[in-house]
This record gives structure tokens, sequence and C-alpha cells, in this order.
């Protein structure tokens, strides 16, 4: 996209161009502990088929798996469940991208 002529200007003034690659599952599910970790969370409030639905769902992607996780974690929230199943990943995804 940078190396559009109209876009010259912008890319000269960045200092470093980079293309992130996904996560991969292993990747993905320890990116989701550090995530709850840091918001306070005593626990991972996804059971392992949950993780795994954000990891196929989300493809290693951050920016989906971030979204992904936090409407799933309304919808088992508003469900009364204390732990995110894979139910709830597809619930969210459904609703996210319809």
């Amino acid at each position: 996209m940078l190396r559009r002529d109209e876009l010259e200007d912008v890319t000269r003034r960045l200092s470093h161009c980079a293309t992130l690659r996904g996560l991969s599952r292993e990747e993905t599910d320890r990116y989701i502990e550090h995530r709850c970790t840091i918001a306070g969370a005593v626990e991972v409030p996804f059971d392992a088929g949950g993780i795994d639905a954000l990891f196929e769902i989300g493809r290693g992607n951050l920016r989906a798996t971030d979204e992904l996780a936090r409407k799933t974690l309304e919808i088992a929230h508003d469900q009364d469940h204390d732990v995110c199943q894979a139910m709830h990943v597809v619930q969210a995804r459904k609703l996210l991208w319809p």
C-alpha cells in the first residue's frame, strides 16, 4: 500500500516498515494469558476449547483476537458463565462479523 505514488511522502518519513505475521496457536494461547494477567485476572477465563476457537477464528491476527476475546467475555458474562467456551466464541464471531 505504501508503494503507491500518492503515498511517497509518507513512505519517506517512515523510519521502518514491517509486516506482522499472525501468531501461532501457542503464541495465541500465551498472548491471551498475558492480556488476562495484565487486566488483573487470577485465572484465564477461557477453557481450552475457547482458546482453540479464538485461534481458529482469529487466525492469529492480534486485532481480531482482541475483538473476539472481548466480545466473548461479554457474552459469557451476560449468560452468567464464569468460563468462556467455544460456543461463546462462535456467538461472538456471529455478532462481530455477520
